[in-house]
């Protein structure tokens, strides 16, 4: 099948908003022999005048010929092999090799366990696909249309073999091929979906979304660590608060947060309202260019769960204060969680801590200098004590004389003096005493002469 060739005067897409290390990518592939292009939703978000988080290449060269043409690769990847060219010391271009279109993807098991663990898996997830294919098998193997859009940087023509432009000037997102089976392929597509259409603020094609419906028990079989990756992804979008209502919608967030989901039924509208209250939140802080910790983001979505639990933890006598109870309602929703979603432990300590903070802020205001101020998780705390009273109305008061304690005139703490270490000098080791022997003798001819006078 051949593309649809959208040529340079026909699209808005300029080299000059290219990654310069992703132009030098790609001339060099070029360059040497084979074809590369830029994909995927780089394309997309420049298609749409908007800025791209990564751009990501694809090409016919294999990961062990990348290799040998960029000293700078690394190979990583278990279900397909992808290439990592590295700048500087945290920043890379993915570059990935063209995917075959194949029903039979390649699954290889290593031991007893881990055959049993792949044989009760449903029948059409994908395991491992290492099989490389051609620029129209790896179009069609994309999730969504609009994702599926290739730039050729040798004609600067946008390849279409999907009819991804169409859909995208009319803001529509649409699954590639058949939804259901798509979704069974890879079930973390359905949070792809909701996440894509709200940030772009496009519609779902009625079977796209449908099939979410349908499919969402699948969920169960995806890695609790992609799923955390997608949580991430999903509380720093933002547009949380869209992606928030499809979530319940479609019934995803009963998979995907269990507890919070059984939280809900058995709360009023007014939980529901808390939640999207702080879907909202992180939304605006997001678009007030404020950065916000991941421990911050999970207290803030998840909070409102949180307080319910330590006030039934405090009524019934579990916990001797409110700071215990806090701190035991975060351990105990993630340790809940962690079979679907899994949180790393020093996040959930740092998260725990962070609601204990906000509660010893909400109790009084500062009435001298406080260490308090200085802890490194303070100004999240703060952030959710103020995101607290605006939701209860409680502890205005004292948020707002913290907020002026922790202005840029606060009083520094004063610093204890460094202790001045001392040089170790080694001490003089006496002079060993003579044995008997090493006795020291004076030499023959200054001794007198046994039977004769001295001279």
């Amino acid at each position: 099948m051949q593309p649809i060739v959208i040529p340079r005067e026909r699209h808005s897409l300029s080299r000059s908003r290219i990654r310069p290390e992703a132009l030098r990518i790609l001339y060099r592939l070029r360059n040497a022999g084979y074809t590369a292009y830029l994909c995927g939703g780089c394309v997309r978000d420049l298609l749409l005048n908007r800025t791209p988080k990564d751009f990501d290449l694809v090409t016919n060269a294999r990961p062990e010929e990348i290799r040998r043409l960029f000293h700078n690769c690394r190979i990583i990847g278990r279900r397909f092999q992808l290439c990592h060219i590295l700048f500087g010391r945290n920043e890379f271009i993915e570059v990935a090799t063209f995917r075959s279109l194949t029903d039979a993807p390649e699954v290889l098991h290593a031991g007893r366990r881990l055959k049993a663990a792949v044989a009760r898996l449903p029948a059409g997830l994908i395991v491992r696909d290492n099989v490389f294919g051609t620029p129209e098998e790896d179009a069609l193997r994309r999730d969504f249309t609009v994702n599926a859009l290739f730039y050729d940087i040798s004609s600067l023509a946008i390849l279409d073999y999907v009819n991804g432009m169409a859909d995208l000037e009319a803001r529509i997102l649409r699954c590639i091929g058949d939804p259901r089976r798509r979704y069974v392929e890879d079930p973390v597509r359905m949070i792809r979906a909701i996440r894509h259409a709200a940030v772009l603020d496009f519609a779902m094609e009625p079977e796209t979304r449908a099939a979410i419906t349908d499919c969402r028990n699948y969920l169960a079989y995806s890695s609790p660590a992609r799923l955390f990756d997608e949580l991430l992804k999903l509380l720093s979008c933002g547009a949380l608060e869209r992606a928030y209502a499809e979530l319940k919608a479609t019934g995803l967030i009963e998979v995907l947060f269990p507890t919070l989901s059984e939280w809900l039924s058995t709360q009023s509208i007014e939980g529901d309202r808390r939640i999207a209250e702080a879907a909202r939140w992180l939304d605006a802080a997001l678009r007030d260019g404020r950065s916000l910790s991941p421990a911050l983001q999970l207290a803030l979505f998840f909070g409102p769960l949180h307080e319910t639990e330590a006030e039934r933890l405090l009524q019934t006598g579990q916990v001797p204060s409110r700071v215990s109870a806090l701190l035991s309602s975060v351990h105990l929703h993630f340790a809940r969680l962690r079979s679907r979603v899994l949180v790393p432990k020093s996040l959930i300590s740092e998260t725990a801590h962070l609601m204990a903070i906000m509660a010893r802020l909400l109790r009084a205001p500062p009435a001298s200098p406080s260490s308090l101020c200085f802890r490194p998780l303070f100004p999240a705390a703060l952030e959710y004590a103020a995101f607290h009273a605006r939701q209860t109305g409680e502890g205005e008061a004292e948020v707002n004389a913290w907020a002026l304690f922790h202005s840029d005139d606060r009083p520094a703490p004063t610093p204890h003096p460094k202790k001045r270490r001392r040089r170790f000098v080694p001490r003089p080791q006496p002079a060993a005493a003579p044995t008997a022997e090493s006795e020291w003798n004076p030499p023959l001819a200054a001794q007198p002469a046994a039977d004769g006078p001295s001279l």
